[in-house]
């Protein structure tokens, strides 16, 4: 539990448990995403992390990472999982609008809205290949798992509504291990060290941002010309009303 709470003062964390047989090995999976975990925290003078160590020393670990852009949290999870850029998997923001369904994309504030299977049908993440293939993806607070996509759904769902707590974690952990041990999952079990993969990974790093590196748009644009305007952050995003684009 200490570990566990060591990790979560530095960055949120979310627990992914993917069941993804592979067709030659009959191996599984189990990956862990941290939220906004930058590459060298692992390395921070005064974190006793035994159980990380012992991963790297036994596994591969990557030397940096670089996110892809914009450098958000939804993006990102959708990057990993897909293989794809923002550009091309079309979860591009933590906040967005489609114009055609006049509806918003709010991260953690409008779940039945941000559930809608056309905000996530332009990619097709890993866990719905693997329900593709007839294994079983059991997932916890990743968001978007419960959503249906490209037909299809994970097995099992534990849905994300918000940053979870280290109880939150321990019991994903436990719950996912125990699924893996009784074999109702395709990925987790106890004492499987040759038949297990896992997988840890994060979405972007965290940096300090002055006030001089803050940009006031208010003060550049005409608000009353604006219909929609989302996110704050690495980017804004901007919806002119009907003929007020060459404004901009």
């Amino acid at each position: 539990m200490a570990k566990v709470s060591q990790l979560m003062a530095i960055g949120f964390v979310l627990l992914v448990s993917l069941s993804y047989v592979d067709a030659a090995k009959g191996s599984k999976l189990i990956t862990i995403l941290l939220d906004g975990f930058k590459w060298n925290y692992f390395d921070k003078p005064g974190l006793d992390l035994p159980g990380f160590q012992k991963i790297f020393k036994n596994g591969v670990r990557a030397e940096y990472m670089i996110s892809d852009m914009p450098t958000l949290s939804f993006p990102n999870y959708y990057s990993i999982m897909t293989g794809l850029h923002c550009e091309n998997h079309g979860m591009v923001g933590n906040y967005m609008y489609d114009k055609k369904h006049n509806e918003t994309f709010l991260i953690f504030e409008n779940q039945p809205v941000s559930l809608h299977s056309y905000w996530w049908n332009d990619a097709e993440p890993l866990w719905i290949t693997a329900e593709k293939q007839g294994k079983r993806a059991y997932m916890y607070h990743y968001p978007g798992c419960e959503v249906m996509i490209k037909g299809h759904n994970s097995t099992f769902c534990k849905r994300y509504t918000g940053v979870p707590t280290v109880a939150d974690f321990t019991e994903d952990i436990n719950e996912a291990v125990n699924q893996l041990k009784s074999d109702n999952a395709d990925l987790i079990k106890r004492n499987l060290e040759n038949g297990v993969n896992v997988m840890i990974f994060s979405d972007h790093g965290m940096t300090e941002v002055s006030q001089s590196h803050v940009i006031n748009i208010t003060g550049s644009i005409d608000m009353a010309d604006v219909n929609v305007l989302l996110d704050r952050g690495a980017t804004v995003n901007i919806w002119p009303k009907e003929g007020k684009v060459e404004k901009f």
